[in-house]
């Protein structure tokens, strides 16, 4: 199900418009770090097929990478005090993931190996996020805005093929976590986000392609599943 950008803000901020409505004197700060492990998902395709020397071959194909992350987060929650049970809150992080996928696709012959990576530096995300808070432990789900360093690029070093498209994007994030309060300063946690960037097309840089071929790179999806640690205030 493609999430919108639209959809992911509205969300984020009824639940901050929840949250500012619950009794401020029973609020809590904090700020953890988080550890875990990454999956990249993408995929390209050309817009024509090679037909340089009488040969005509088209691509399209599947990337996918895993990786450790780790990375920092903080936030602010609120209690409603006519529920008890009901914990709203904002909450921001940064995570560096390095994760990176590349094929190597051979068209014909080994002259005409072309290399297709995707690859997602960084992801820094501004979430609200609500849950169900039983005795120590809070059920909580997460839904914002996204952001992430995403190259795509597909080049043939021999044919001064070059298709790159390397830009700071934004998308939806959504995820879902139980977070346990082990005293009343510490809690130690458990969750899954998942981001969407979309696609971009360009053309060839190198010039060995006409105009109007292009490289489709498809859009990039990052699940980051990781356990913290945070100090509360």
């Amino acid at each position: 199900m493609k999430i919108s950008y639209k959809s992911a803000l509205v969300l984020s901020t009824s639940l901050l418009f929840a949250a500012a409505a619950t009794d401020a004197a029973n609020a809590q700060s904090y700020t953890g770090i988080a550890v875990g492990a990454s999956n990249l998902q993408s995929a390209a395709n050309l817009s024509a097929p090679f037909s340089d020397e009488g040969y005509s071959r088209p691509f399209d194909d599947q990337l996918s990478s895993t990786g450790m992350v780790a990375g920092i987060y903080f936030g602010h929650d609120w209690q409603n005090m006519g529920m008890q049970n009901l914990v709203f809150g904002l909450e921001g992080d940064f995570t560096w993931l390095r994760a990176r996928s590349t094929n190597i696709f051979n068209h014909v012959d080994s002259y005409y190996d072309g290399i297709l990576n995707n690859s997602v530096d960084y992801l820094a995300t501004i979430r609200g996020r609500a849950g169900v808070n039983l005795d120590d432990t809070l059920l909580y789900l997460t839904a914002g805005l996204a952001f992430g360093k995403v190259e795509s690029s597909y080049t043939v070093q021999e044919k001064n093929i070059r298709f790159i498209k390397n830009q700071t994007k934004l998308g939806p994030v959504l995820g879902a976590g139980v977070e346990h309060n082990i005293s009343e300063h510490y809690s130690i946690r458990a969750e899954v986000l998942w981001a969407r960037f979309d696609g971009e097309k360009t053309r060839d840089f190198g010039g060995y392609f006409s105009p109007n071929i292009l490289a489709n790179f498809k859009a990039t999806n990052v699940v980051v599943g990781r356990v913290g640690a945070a100090v509360k205030w």
